[in-house]
């Protein structure tokens, strides 16, 4: 090769480097210059205004002419919107008891008839409510979405988040310990064992517009808190309903009672959405509206950066490697939002939310080889309570630890004994103490409702929460799959190892079949054609479809049912058997 070819290949190569080095430090660029973020410390005071002066007392507000807000009378705001044709319900509170208690302060504004109910989304602080409201020509209206998210509550792991719901909630924590939640009237969760939910009449997806009388209302699928979320514009008085994708608190974007990932990147296009109306009053369904074009604009803009702040840090940092505890502990807003009153982390936090956003796009794994393959946990606290001395020793630490105020420290070396199994009585007294001593020092509502709840958990036992009472109107539309498949999560491993056995269930009204088949700790559910080799039915079952609801939500014995001819089964001894390998005490 020539030289002068030489030369320029060297100068090509060389070229191509420096851009592939340039790519690179690009891409794994730190900034030199250190951001001014920083975690806010939630203090009393804070706490003391939110409830005093953004919760404050229950109250209607008139925002339009014809536009009225149900302030504190309930967890969310109920909104009235009044037509000549009447009353439009924009949620319609937690259950019928307070609802009944909202109609009645807003009788004076309100026509006898209600034309419409609208469901900002299924939550049932937004929708227990329905049947106070809900007329005999009342429309419903939610997302396609919306039914789906209903049943979920009734899916498979809905003993667990009743109870951490509970906890959240503060089921037996006193009203001087918790006034309020940070973002409404505490619920009163005997009062929401009564559900009066309604399923939509009717359901859109992106938009719809709803012509009542002579109000145009627009209907505006706005994913963010909730998969089915919607918000409410009215044009004519430019007021926007913003649902729970806004409120006066850090946002909920992961919630301890556990749910589905919420989707991130579309609550941050939803708040732009909001933002695109430009609305002259906005009025969320929990806390105080907001009024003026200016304040608007300045909250649902920082609200929406401060979403996307906390979820491009995350980003940036995981493409650095670095590990999810040390995210979960630097991670901040820079200081320009997290001096927003309106982004104190009263309600969402965000060392909780930094872990959803990772492990819902990322998964568990944070790249920690040493995380891939550890000890059991029991014997890895077994060694270490050995290396601190033992397990009196550790307690001797605890104890000091909680007299000196280092709370959090205590609770790290009790839960070791805990997990270790080391005297179990004496460890949860300490706990329970601990937990109750840095509730009292922790002003986000959700977290301080739990530990105080679970203090007194410790102290008095822990008892599952009372089950929902359905009424019919509701139970009727649980789609039957939504029980079954509840029913096979149920089964109970130990008692159906070595069985393999099919029952069927044929449906009277609906002309369905459903085969479910025990098979060594599985239980199998198919409809209507059973499977290849699937096992002769050892009982097959005769019944209708809100009977069979009725049996599984305990709210029907099967003798009533079989006296009243609503019930039939061949080979009863068998089927007695078979639903003895499942467990019904988990609701």
């Amino acid at each position: 090769m020539k030289p002068k070819k030489i030369y320029y290949v060297l100068i090509t190569i060389f070229t191509v480097l420096v851009i592939c080095w340039g790519i690179f430090k690009y891409i794994t660029y730190v900034p030199s210059t250190k951001l001014d973020s920083e975690r806010v410390i939630v203090l009393p005071k804070q706490l003391e205004h939110q409830t005093n002066k953004i919760i404050a007392q229950p109250r209607v507000e008139k925002i339009t002419e014809n536009v009225f807000v149900a302030l504190s009378y309930d967890l969310a705001n109920v909104i009235l919107i009044r037509t000549d044709a009447g009353n439009v319900i924009v949620d319609t509170a937690s259950c019928p008891k307070r609802a009944h208690e909202i109609k009645k302060a807003l009788q004076s504004h309100m026509h006898e008839k209600t034309a419409a109910v609208i469901y900002t989304h299924s939550h049932v602080d937004h929708m227990g409510g329905a049947s106070a409201w809900v007329q005999k020509d009342t429309q419903v209206w939610a997302t396609e979405a919306f039914a789906e998210h209903v049943f979920k509550q009734y899916g498979l792991f809905t003993p667990t988040e009743r109870q951490r719901g509970w906890r959240q909630f503060g089921r037996h924590v006193t009203k001087k310990d918790l006034p309020t939640s940070s973002i409404g009237k505490r619920l009163d969760l005997e009062a929401v064992l009564q559900n009066g939910t309604r399923i939509p009449s009717h359901t859109f997806s992106d938009k719809h517009i709803l012509h009542i009388g002579s109000e145009e209302i627009h209907l505006v699928e706005a994913h963010g808190e909730t998969h089915d979320q919607l918000f409410v514009w009215l044009p004519r008085q430019k007021v926007l309903m913003a649902g729970d994708n806004y409120y006066h608190a850090f946002p909920n974007l992961y919630t301890i009672r556990g749910t589905n990932p919420r989707p991130i990147a579309e609550w941050i296009k939803s708040l732009d959405k909001m933002r695109s109306y430009d609305p002259d009053y906005l009025i969320p369904s929990h806390t105080q509206p907001v009024i003026g074009k200016d304040k608007i604009r300045k909250c649902l803009r920082d609200y929406r950066d401060a979403i996307q702040w906390i979820r491009d840090e995350v980003v940036r940092r995981a493409n650095r490697g670095e590990s999810l505890a040390k995210m979960t502990d630097e991670i901040a807003l820079p200081g320009h939002l997290a001096q927003a009153e309106n982004l104190r982390e009263l309600y969402g936090q965000i060392d909780w939310s930094v872990r959803a956003i990772y492990t819902n796009e990322l998964g568990w794994f944070d790249g920690n080889s040493d995380a891939l393959y550890p000890l059991p946990q029991k014997e890895l606290v077994r060694r270490e309570i050995k290396l601190m001395g033992g397990e009196e020793k550790v307690l001797s630490e605890a104890k000091k630890a909680y007299t000196s105020g280092e709370i959090k420290w205590a609770i790290h070396l009790l839960a070791k004994l805990r997990d270790y199994g080391w005297q179990l009585p004496k460890v949860k007294k300490e706990l329970a103490a601990c937990y109750a001593k840095l509730g009292r020092q922790i002003f986000n509502t959700n977290g301080r409702a739990y530990l105080l709840e679970r203090a007194y958990e410790l102290h008095n036992g822990e008892v599952a929460p009372p089950l929902s009472q359905l009424d019919d109107t509701l139970i009727a539309q649980v789609p039957l799959t939504v029980i079954f498949r509840i029913m096979c999560s149920r089964i109970i491993p130990e008692k159906s190892i070595n069985t393999h056995e099919t029952v069927l269930f044929h449906m009277s009204d609906t002309q369905e079949k459903f085969f479910i088949t025990i098979r060594r700790g599985i239980a199998e559910l198919v409809m209507n054609h059973a499977l290849p080799n699937t096992p002769s039915p050892v009982a097959t079952v005769y019944t209708d479809s809100m009977t069979w609801k009725k049996l599984a939500l305990n709210k029907q014995q099967a003798a009533t049912a079989i006296r009243e001819g609503k019930l039939k089964i061949e080979g009863k001894i068998a089927f007695l058997k078979f639903l003895k390998k499942f467990d019904r005490r988990q609701g």
